[in-house]
């Protein structure tokens, strides 16, 4: 995500910074992880301003227009990654009045995720 905020505007660059090393000298922190890492943000940078993404997930957002195709790479998305951070979709947004027809439970249940 950096590289692409510092592209947009570079006076982001010299601002931000990626180590391996203990922290110090700084302002502000942005961090991300799991719920335990969060934990361990949260007490290590309390008494600085900081923002600590925790638990990420995925959405899907369906027009009703999707290919069976689609179809299949979602049930994939769902179902091979499901409970893995941000890799899995757990929420679906469809619009108003879409009809969870047949092609829908087709093309998910046509996942290879899993032998049976």
């Amino acid at each position: 995500m950096i590289p692409f905020i510092t592209n947009l505007d570079p006076v982001f660059k010299s601002s931000t910074i990626f180590t391996t090393e203990k922290l110090d000298g700084f302002d502000a922190v942005i961090a991300t992880g799991g719920n335990n890492a969060a934990r361990y943000f949260d007490y290590y940078f309390s008494k600085y301003p900081h923002i600590i993404r925790k638990n990420r997930n995925g959405v899907a957002v369906l027009t009703g227009n999707e290919s069976k195709e689609e179809y299949e790479a979602l049930g994939k998305d769902i179902l091979q990654y499901y409970g893995m951070g941000c890799r899995n979709v757990s929420k679906l947004y469809v619009p108003k009045g879409f009809d969870l027809n047949l092609d829908f439970w087709r093309g998910l249940s046509s996942c290879k995720c899993f032998k049976c």
